[in-house]
């Protein structure tokens, strides 16, 4: 209700409390100069057109109020002398002619307010719609301006780098096929960038560096923070950097940093790699190598029921929970070459000809183990089927606790096909898996999905995970959070790290992984198999250096105090795992 009004209502409120006797006085000199209408004009004959003298006189365009007013005033009349005067008018107050008349009469007064009434509707529904259409239209420009930029970035590497058919832009094929030129994707035109988009980008990315502390930034060889040189590199283009992601496999990130900065970098990326598998399981990867075999899809089967645990000895199997980590991965392996077997066992081969089957198809048959990688782990679950994130959907509801509560709607978090996810009183998610049904280097997987939507997913895994332990020292050092994209028979994998301090972040790609078309190819399956395990390895690393870091700080341990051997033991044995 509009203010006037409700100001209006509260003081004619207070004006019945206050002096109820003024207002009922009011009305009787109302009352009497309506009576005077009667008395001192000349009433017509036929009571309907004195009805309309009376409501046109004193403006009634409501029926219940002339009515009401009407039948009032007679009633005042008929004690006096005039009411003879009336009478003819009071003898018709109760047939249904004159009552029928009465609401046609006031149906009629209101039709010119209901048709202005309609029409301002109507107007403001235009223009409402007008502003709904452009907004719509305008996001629409700017998603197709962002998709046009993101394709000519590949589009210029492309004519710089020579690739292999099995290279990705962030890394090479572990297989050994001849290098090809890639393929070069024509450039989109685009419009550019609104001036007053660039200056809300740059207004943003401003606040973020001011907020930023420096005992807490990343301080390189040269003396320079690593969020400065960010900073300054990111003001006029638009790439991770705006988010303080270091990617080692972006040419404009690179020159932003000196020579002796970016070797800094680098190395702090290699400094955690992933752990070695338990040498059972290596070992037990081994007997399915099938160079030498000359009934490769029967010595395939056969190799799968072997149980490489039977005669190990009792000194390398370890405590109880070791020899059950060993136990699961030998069951992954031995699951991982069984679906491998039913589809090199086919006539119509998947990898040859299976360009119509689809993503969800790929996915379970092509790479299985995605999908139960750390079943083992307590109330850990793999959350298939184009679910939304936990860690974006609080990202972008963190706001909304200090606004009204209807004031906006809550948001659904970054949907991925493959989430690995921890449930109970507080579920968390750890790594994140994007699939699609034929690899496209220069395809929305391969840039849109890997490089940007699975990226920021990994940021925000790995910014709330730090929250969480209260930005535990050792767990800034050691933390690294993995990414999947898989497409067709391909996969590749992406890691974030901290960098040196709160903010900055290392984004690290690896090779394109490909599984063999025919068995004669098949030691690229034995290579995939050991990504995957190593892979596990470092989801579950990560699992328990943050559990670690978040009881101590629960305790009250001080960094620096027994966490250092176990943060020592991680680090040599990522060590060994690189030699």
């Amino acid at each position: 209700m509009p203010l006037k009004r409700i100001s209006a209502a509260i003081q004619h409120e207070s004006k019945n409390n206050s002096n109820r006797q003024d207002t009922d006085d009011g009305d009787k000199d109302e009352i009497t100069e309506r009576v005077r209408f009667f008395v001192e004009d000349i009433v017509p004959a036929s009571p309907e057109e004195a009805a309309k003298a009376f409501y046109e006189k004193f403006h009634f365009r409501n029926r219940t109020l002339g009515t009401d007013a009407l039948r009032k005033t007679l009633r005042r009349m008929s004690t006096g002398a005039n009411g003879a005067k009336v009478q003819h008018i009071k003898d018709k107050l109760s047939d249904k002619n004159f009552k029928k008349w009465e609401r046609g009469f006031f149906a009629q007064q209101a039709a010119p307010e209901d048709s202005r009434a309609a029409k301002k509707a109507r107007v403001e529904a235009s223009i409402l719609g007008l502003e709904a259409s452009t907004r719509l239209l305008k996001s629409s420009v700017e998603r197709t301006v962002k998709g046009v930029e993101v394709y000519n970035s590949a589009a210029e590497i492309a004519t710089t780098e020579v690739e292999s058919s099995t290279t990705v832009r962030w890394g090479k094929s572990p297989s050994n096929s001849t290098p090809t030129p890639a393929a070069k994707p024509h450039p989109v035109s685009s419009s550019s960038p609104t001036d007053d988009e660039l200056e809300f980008d740059r207004h943003r990315l401003r606040e973020r560096y001011m907020d930023m502390a420096d005992e807490k930034k990343w301080m390189l060889p040269s003396g320079k923070y690593a969020e400065d040189a960010l900073y300054e590199a990111s003001k006029d283009i638009e790439n991770s950097m705006h988010s303080f992601v270091i990617d080692l496999g972006d040419k404009r990130t690179r020159q932003a940093f000196r020579g002796e900065d970016w070797r800094a970098i680098e190395e702090r990326a290699l400094l955690l790699s992933d752990q070695p598998m338990h040498h059972l399981v290596e070992e037990y990867l081994d007997t399915f190598d099938l160079s030498d075999s000359e009934s490769k899809l029967e010595n395939l089967r056969t190799a799968t029921y072997y149980d490489p645990l039977q005669d190990a000895d009792a000194s390398d199997l370890g405590d109880a929970a070791t020899y059950e980590e060993i136990v699961f991965e030998v069951e992954l392996v031995r699951k991982l070459m069984w679906e491998w077997w039913l589809l090199y066992q086919k006539s119509a081969n998947p990898f040859i000809t299976g360009t119509s089957l689809s993503e969800a198809w790929w996915a379970t048959h092509a790479f299985p183990t995605l999908g139960c990688l750390v079943d083992d782990v307590d109330n850990c679950f793999a959350i298939n089927g184009e679910k939304s994130g936990i860690e974006s959907s609080r990202r972008k509801n963190r706001h909304r606790p200090e606004e009204p509560v209807k004031a906006t709607r809550k948001k659904v978090g970054t949907k991925a096909d493959i989430f690995i996810r921890t449930l109970g009183h507080t579920p968390r998610d750890w790594s994140v898996t994007e699939s699609g049904h034929l690899w496209d280097t220069f395809g929305n997987k391969a840039i849109g999905e890997s490089r940007e939507k699975l990226s920021r997913q990994l940021m925000d895994i790995l910014r709330h995970r730090a929250q969480e332990c209260r930005w535990n020292k050792r767990f800034l050092e050691g933390a690294k959070v993995l990414g999947f994209v898989t497409g067709g028979s391909k996969i590749t994998r992406m890691d974030i790290m901290f960098g040196g301090g709160h903010y900055a972040m290392i984004l690290k790609g690896h090779g394109l992984y490909s599984l063999g078309e025919n068995l004669d190819q098949f030691k690229l399956n034995l290579r995939v198999a050991k990504f995957l395990l190593k892979s596990r390895g470092a989801v579950i690393q990560l699992m328990r250096l943050f559990n670690r870091s978040l009881r101590q700080k629960e305790e009250g341990v001080d960094d620096d105090d027994e966490d250092q051997d176990y943060f020592n033991d991680l680090i040599a044995s990522s060590e060994s795992s690189d030699n």
